[in-house]
């Protein structure tokens, strides 16, 4: 009697130490598919951010791109090299025009998504702050139809090539979405701009 009580006892004991490694086998896989699932998820938002985020950056950067090298295009004119324009202010602030992002801010939040490229992305952006709120200043000083000195147009053109440079580090984080395929020709055209915008300072 006792060794069969001993029995049943040794068998309520294994079967709880099976149950027991079942919950817990149990819990592992539920925990790591929770894990997984939500691996995946994140992986989703980041490339749906990266898509979306990517078209706002390369419209702001191929902004910025162009007014750049319509003021060089006008410094690089032979009354310009003799220190004559007829640049506004106006005329600059319509050549370096910029609409308010709409993604970016949406989206700041959830730049963490691109991990090492946020810091990037987000200095893109605030250099474009900074160059919207440099022309506006522009208006304290200077008249509509009064032309500007030829330093202060280069001081705007060596403030959208920063801005056109930053564009290019923050661009990286787009590889392999829509349109990166241009992102190279990008990089290319800004360090011709910066060739051109050096030998004009050294030219003034």
């Amino acid at each position: 009697m006792c060794v069969l009580t001993h029995a049943i006892d040794e068998l309520h004991r294994w079967q709880d130490l099976v149950g027991a490694a079942l919950g817990a086998v149990a819990l592992i896989l539920t925990v790591r598919w929770t894990l997984l699932s939500e691996r995946r998820r994140q992986s989703a938002e980041a490339d749906a951010l990266r898509v979306a985020l990517g078209a706002e950056v390369r419209q702001f950067a191929n902004g910025t791109l162009r007014a750049l090298q319509d003021i060089i295009a006008v410094l690089s004119a032979s009354g310009a090299q003799k220190g004559l324009t007829t640049v506004t202010r106006v005329w600059l602030a319509d050549c370096a025009r910029f609409v308010d992002p709409v993604i970016y801010p949406q989206t700041a939040g959830s730049l963490g998504l691109l991990r090492d490229h946020a810091y990037a992305i987000a200095f893109f952006f605030n250099k474009v702050a900074m160059v919207r709120d440099g022309i506006r200043r522009l208006s304290e000083n200077y008249t509509a139809t009064e032309p500007l000195p030829r330093a202060q147009i280069l001081a705007a053109a060596e403030s959208l090539l920063r801005t056109a440079e930053s564009a290019v580090q923050a661009m990286l984080a787009f590889i392999n979405t829509p349109r990166s395929d241009y992102d190279l020709g990008f990089a290319d055209a800004v360090s011709k701009a910066h060739i051109a915008l050096a030998q004009l300072k050294t030219s003034a």
